[in-house]
């Protein structure tokens, strides 16, 4: 039976529901409680929408500690248009088994819903059309990759896997943001007196991130703009220094906080993107030196700060608006500030 119901695993994710499901059917007749074979079932009525039937199929399966199960009734909750239920299963299943299948993909889609933080980038490189790109933490190029002529575009990565050819001029250097910083002029390499679009996603801890901040304003214009991955805390799981779980964010979450505190000036905010809030800052000074002269205390304060176990709080420190391009607009030009703060899974 476990043979066959891989092959079944493997008809439903290649959108074969009808063979998933004989397969299924004929397991069922034998054990007609087989967790697996119920489970299967129900992913295959999710698939065609039938989400009131996926609830009915996973109501027979005994087992309250089985993951997969309780992703699918989250997929289930999510289609009939209920995220809070939704939520509840999503996040028993990474309870049980934080790798699971799907399970934090759709912790973070029910919190943060929207548009990826993919399609925010190529909004803000349509919006700026930056003369110079710089990014920390090219990875396989895929944000890179999204910068258009005649864009130059400068990637850092000490690992850098390019995959596909960029569309711009792009010079990528295989450096710690450190090490680049200190060794390079990267008005030089970005043909640019000023950065005016920045992106960084690069070692997840918030005294790096902070570091490469600090280094990205020493060359901000008036009009930069400093974009931050990995801004919401999903959980105390997923968003702390050390990895444990294949989905990882580690604690940048707290550079919105320090931000806020430490430079009131900057505007600052996070959009509410998945799969992990994507932050931004804007109003940058170049001139200012209060990051770098008061680092060490910033670093001292915040290192052991615990992440804040209420959403909403944790939505409020983030300076969370909704995944919507409308707000993103509003507080780019300097309005709204207060009022598009939201509870953004709403």
């Amino acid at each position: 039976m476990a043979a066959a119901l891989e092959l079944a695993e493997a008809f439903v994710r290649s959108g074969r529901l009808a063979e998933c499901e004989e397969i299924c059917r004929a397991a069922l007749k034998s054990n007609p409680a087989h967790p697996r074979a119920l489970c299967l079932l129900a992913t295959a009525a999710n698939a065609r929408k039938a989400h009131r039937q996926a609830l009915e199929l996973l109501a027979r399966i005994r087992d309250p500690g089985l993951a997969y199960v309780h992703v699918e009734k989250a997929v289930a909750h999510l289609g009939l248009g209920a995220p809070e239920a939704a939520l509840r299963e999503a996040q028993r299943a990474v309870e049980i088994a934080p790798d699971v299948v799907g399970g934090y993909w759709l912790v973070s889609r029910i919190l943060l819903p929207g548009e990826s933080y993919y399609r925010a980038l190529q909004r803000f490189h349509a919006r700026l059309k930056p003369r110079s790109y710089l990014e920390i933490g090219v990875d396989e190029g895929a944000s890179i990759g999204l910068a258009n002529p005649p864009t130059v575009a400068v990637g850092i990565d000490p690992e850098p896997k390019v995959q596909t050819a960029p569309k711009t001029a792009c010079k990528i250097f295989q450096l710690r943001s450190d090490d680049y910083f200190s060794q390079r002029d990267a008005r030089q390499d970005l043909e640019a007196d000023t950065i005016d679009l920045a992106f960084i996603d690069g070692l997840h801890t918030f005294d790096q991130v902070l570091r490469d901040f600090i280094n990205v304003e020493r060359l901000a214009g008036d009009k930069t703009v400093v974009l931050i991955h990995d801004c919401f805390a999903i959980d105390n799981l997923t968003a702390g220094r050390e990895r444990k779980s294949i989905f990882w964010t580690g604690d940048v979450w707290k550079i919105i906080p320090i931000l806020r505190e430490f430079r009131p000036d900057l505007n600052v905010f996070t959009i509410a993107a998945p799969p992990s809030g994507l932050g931004v800052v804007t109003g940058l000074d170049p001139s200012s030196a209060v990051l770098a002269d008061q680092f060490d205390e910033i670093v001292a304060r915040y290192w052991p700060a615990p992440v804040e176990p209420d959403v909403a709080r944790r939505r409020e420190q983030a300076a969370v608006i909704a995944n919507d391009w409308a707000q993103v607009e509003a507080r780019l030009s300097g309005g709204g500030a207060a009022a598009s703060i939201v509870a953004a899974a709403h």
